[in-house]
């Protein structure tokens, strides 16, 4: 649903997914891929709360899915939210120092250090 931008329905099915899967792994899957929809979509603040919740009701898996961190870091900056952004991007790059997307945390902090001065 998320490849053809039917965010709703992928919603839907990850909460589905959360709830009746007997299976922890597919749990914990929707419910960080969850943030993923959001984000995908183009609702900031949703996403930052839908990975927030993950990984506070989820801490040990949270390694597993960078992305949360990293996304979460892209949603503030698209929000201007420029502080917490800065420090979303080094947080990521503390726990994910070697992700691919680390170069880009890292250009992205150079950029946030510009506009705040």
């Amino acid at each position: 649903y998320m490849k053809v931008s039917r965010f709703q329905e992928a919603l839907q099915e990850l909460d589905e997914i959360q709830k009746t899967s007997e299976t922890d792994l597919y749990k914990t899957r929707a419910h960080f891929t969850k943030g993923d929809a959001h984000f995908l979509k183009g609702d900031y603040r949703s996403a930052i709360t839908s990975y927030q919740d993950a990984i506070k009701s989820r801490p040990e898996a949270a390694k597993n899915f960078p992305n949360a961190i990293y996304n979460q870091a892209a949603a503030y900056f698209k929000l201007g939210e420029y502080r917490k952004a800065l420090d979303t991007y080094r947080e990521f790059l503390q726990k994910h120092p070697t992700n691919e997307y680390a170069p880009y945390a890292m250009t992205r902090i150079g950029e946030v250090l510009d506009i705040l001065g």
